[in-house]
């Protein structure tokens, strides 16, 4: 309604309305008063509107011109539709055209009585009834909230234009200049955070971008562009300066939460969630990894979680108050893994890794491939609870032997409480050839043609629990301790008292 009301009473205000009716042959008029009402009318926004208007005409003229309102009809028609910036004067329609004589008698109205007394001792009083359509609703918003004609010097490619172009000296400005008379520096350049509207113009600065059957585009629509669209450019010292949570010289970073809180690193999406491509590879800026070195996240160190990295984690341990059915069992319950020998030679060496629940990734030190599977077993377990940070207080090995060495096996259940349930596999690390010796490995260890794998021999329902504070405690997240319910204690909260 405002979109009719407010232009039509401005209109009114300033005398323009007036001034367009008389334009259209309508003798001059004075308004006394509006009245607006919205609908909705078979999907359709309508808009009621009465106008009171006092005219000198006579009654001969009346009666000539207004009876008949054809006339009337059309130029108000007119003039509303323009004051109000309608696209058709057939979205004005009049309804009816009133002679209200009661108006100058009755309402008292010192415009009224000052307009007769000034104009002619004869006025007319005229109601105007008239409905406003403004399309449907569909067609009224897409209307009111439509996206601004594109120009083409918005691309990227008119902005570059702009700045290796030659001036009216007919020199261009050295590298790193631009403006008119090339005092301004520019900046860094990096992907966008949106998507270009010119693709046309702007498929050279689209990395991925190539053209499939001419016309159709492939879905890249990034393109380099200064401070990536996501700060401005200061030209005097030639920085960006990035908006609130970007950063990079080109404001190609998101920044990470809180800056991970001092308990992480700050690394590309792509590094943390493992979905790591190479950096040459084209498909990835026409998919949703398009963004894979922009977006970054906390990587969080040993025993700290949470999107900030402002969280410590605390122990899980076993669920007291369920009871294994093979409880009387030695090692129910436990997480078995099974590691698997094939191809190693005698006097070959592999290490192991594990990750236990604070992310703390430790690696043993070489172990020998002796071919004797229970002297094999004892330097496993030795090495595994030599690990820092008890990351493996304690386990069971077991050695299988099958005759051969293409079919050793190695079993390693966790028993200690801090490994309690299913656990993460443990990794078996091997030196092949051509990786002897490369920057940053670690052990160091001869090369050898073995391979080993390890996996699940038990399924986690058999399994005993592993749960946040043993599932019986709350998690004081500032300090990393277990406040355990009554009944239960320990680390984990994975013990009972007498009386529960």
């Amino acid at each position: 309604m405002d979109q009719v009301a407010t232009p039509l009473e401005n209109a009114i205000s300033n005398g323009t309305f007036s001034v367009l009716c008389q334009e259209n042959g309508f003798e001059p008029f004075s308004v006394l008063t509006t009245f607006f009402a919205e609908s909705l009318v078979n999907d359709r926004f309508i808009v009621d509107c009465i106008i009171h208007i006092l005219s000198p005409m006579t009654v001969a003229d009346f009666d000539t011109v207004v009876e008949p309102h054809r006339t009337l009809k059309y130029f108000f028609a007119s003039s509303i539709a323009e004051v109000v910036r309608l696209s058709s004067p057939a979205q004005v329609s009049i309804d009816a055209i009133k002679n209200d004589t009661s108006t100058v008698s009755d309402t008292g109205d010192a415009e009224s009585q000052s307009y007769r007394r000034r104009r002619l001792g004869n006025t007319n009083a005229i109601k105007v009834f008239l409905r406003i359509d403004l399309g449907t609703t569909e067609s009224y918003f897409e209307e009111q909230f439509k996206v601004a004609p594109r120009s083409a010097r918005s691309s990227v490619s008119y902005l570059q234009y702009l700045q290796v172009a030659e001036r009216n000296t007919g020199k261009a400005c050295e590298p790193g200049y631009m403006g008119h008379d090339c005092t301004e520096r520019t900046c860094a350049y990096g992907l966008s955070v949106y998507s270009s509207l010119f693709l046309e113009l702007d498929n050279l600065h689209v990395p991925g971008f190539h053209t499939i059957n001419g016309p159709e585009w492939t879905r890249a629509q990034h393109t380099y562009s200064e401070c990536s669209d996501a700060g401005v450019c200061n030209r005097k010292t030639a920085q960006c300066e990035c908006y609130k949570t970007y950063w990079g010289k080109a404001c190609s970073r998101v920044r990470c939460p809180q800056d991970c809180s001092g308990h992480g690193r700050c690394l590309p999406s792509s590094f943390v969630d493992g979905r790591r491509p190479s950096s040459t590879d084209v498909l990835p800026f026409s998919s949703k990894d398009w963004d894979r070195f922009k977006r970054h996240t906390c990587h969080c160190d040993r025993g700290w979680e949470g999107i900030a990295c402002s969280q410590k984690i605390c122990p899980r341990g076993d669920y007291v108050m369920t009871v294994h059915p093979d409880f009387d069992v030695e090692l129910s319950g436990c997480d078995v893994q099974e590691i698997v020998f094939a191809n190693f030679s005698l006097g070959d060496f592999f290490a192991l890794s594990f990750e236990n629940f604070e992310r703390d990734k430790k690696t043993t030190r070489p172990v020998e491939f002796t071919g004797n599977a229970t002297a094999m077993a004892l330097a496993i377990k030795i090495a595994l609870e030599e690990l820092p940070n008890e990351v493996i207080p304690e386990v069971t090995t077991l050695g299988v032997e099958n005759g051969t060495l293409s079919d050793l096996q190695v079993h390693v259940v966790f028993t200690d409480p801090r490994n309690t349930g299913l656990q993460p596999l443990l990794q078996c690390v091997t030196t092949s050839p051509g990786e002897l010796c490369l920057a940053g490995m670690r052990p160091m260890m001869l090369p050898t043609e073995g391979t080993c794998s390890v996996q699940h021999v038990l399924s986690s329902e058999v399994l005993n629990e592993n749960l946040e504070c043993g599932g019986r405690g709350h998690c004081d997240r500032a300090k990393g301790v277990c406040e355990c319910n009554v009944g239960t204690y320990g680390e984990a909260c994975e013990m009972t008292t007498d009386y529960l």
